[in-house]
């Protein structure tokens, strides 16, 4: 892939980090058209999958978080910023990271489609993470943002399972996150816009993924660390995110 493409996202993850809702948005659209190598976000590069048969992925543990907290501090920097809700909305259900990418071929796959698949799949995963911040941020505008995230996020997802991830773990740390991060996320949309259903459906996939990820298995300490936390993460928020009704008779 362009280096610069990598560069790109990856400033707009330290943006994302800082607060910058903005820039990172910019930064996020602009690494997606430069891989892409088109003007708008739309179809990213599929794996030449037709058996169904999954990918062989690299172990790129660069991708992952940089902090063990999935929260991030999130703010608009424009002149918009009189639009948005006076309170600090709760993210703390919200899987805010972006994931950095790494630039170098075959690091995520020696297979040169499949490596691009899944740079691909990050890099929308982290434009749809800044829609669904705007979403909960700016008044007036939330729902069409949150829409905006759902089909990003479903996207990513789609993206990820032409490469054959489906129900379980792949070994590979990045991916794993990827699949589960985007299923609490799409969860937490729906949640948001007040459909319990499909966030319950959403929920119960996340469940399924993330009981048969098991960090131990990963072999590096560092990255055990981080899939235990946000596997824990992920699944508190199955339990604590139901409808009302059900929260209230539990």
């Amino acid at each position: 892939m362009d280096p610069t493409a990598a560069e790109v996202n990856n400033a707009g993850v330290s943006h994302l980090e800082d607060g910058d809702v903005c820039k990172a948005l910019a930064c996020f659209r602009d690494a997606l058209r430069q891989i892409m190598g088109a003007g708008i976000p739309g179809q990213p590069p599929a794996a030449n999958n037709a058996t169904g048969a999954r990918a062989t992925f690299a172990f790129s543990p660069e991708s992952l978080p940089r902090s063990s907290t999935s929260y991030m501090h999130a703010t608009e920097t424009t002149a918009s910023v009189s639009q948005t809700k006076p309170s600090q909305p709760d993210l703390s259900f919200l899987y805010a990271q972006g994931f950095c990418v790494v630039a170098t071929p075959g690091a995520y796959s020696p297979d040169p489609m499949t490596n691009t698949t899944v740079v691909a799949a990050l890099i929308v995963f982290n434009l749809a993470v800044v829609y669904h911040i705007k979403g909960i941020l700016v008044k007036g505008l939330g729902d069409a943002h949150l829409v905006k995230s759902y089909n990003l996020y479903e996207r990513s997802q789609q993206l990820v399972r032409d490469l054959g991830v489906t129900i379980e773990y792949t070994g590979n740390a990045v991916v794993d996150l990827l699949f589960m991060a985007v299923a609490n996320n799409l969860a937490h949309v729906c949640h948001e816009r007040n459909d319990y259903v499909e966030a319950r459906v959403r929920f119960d996939a996340l469940i399924r993924f993330a009981l048969t990820v098991v960090p131990a298995r990963y072999g590096d300490e560092y990255v055990t660390s981080v899939m235990e936390t946000q596997k824990s993460n992920f699944l508190l928020n199955t339990i604590i995110l139901q409808a009302p009704s059900s929260a209230q008779a539990a």
